[in-house]
């Protein structure tokens, strides 16, 4: 009996369980806040998922517009160069036949014609 009067009443079994206990307690709140805290940020993403999912189907229908608005412009312009083609061939055939005028078009602008139709449809 005289152990237990000296012994301190603080420091005992209890002490150290509540100590874990309290430490328990603040991991289960934290664990509750970063839950809840992802929680909210789904919520974000996924709506500015659906706002970039809407503004792309927007972009596409404004491309589509856009190519069909500029498909004559396309047309006039490939004939447009068809037709400028055509006419450096025909000043290079007047150069090669001995035209001077010809020549100091070809040579002055450095205009240079290529043989094969093929390699210069690629370019």
């Amino acid at each position: 009996m005289e152990y237990q009067e000296n012994q301190n009443p603080f420091v005992s079994i209890y002490v150290p369980v509540a100590l874990v206990a309290l430490a328990l307690s603040m991991l289960f709140f934290s664990q509750i806040n970063g839950a809840a805290a992802a929680t909210e940020s789904m919520k974000w993403q996924s709506a500015n998922a659906d706002k970039q999912t809407v503004a792309l189907k927007e972009g596409k229908e404004k491309l589509a517009k856009a190519i069909e608005e500029r498909k004559p412009l396309v047309a006039t312009s490939e004939s447009l160069q068809k037709t400028f083609t055509d006419m450096m061939k025909e000043v290079n055939d007047l150069a090669v036949k001995g035209d001077e005028d010809a020549k100091k078009l070809i040579v002055g602008y450095g205009i240079k014609i290529s043989d094969n139709p093929a390699a210069a449809e690629k370019k």
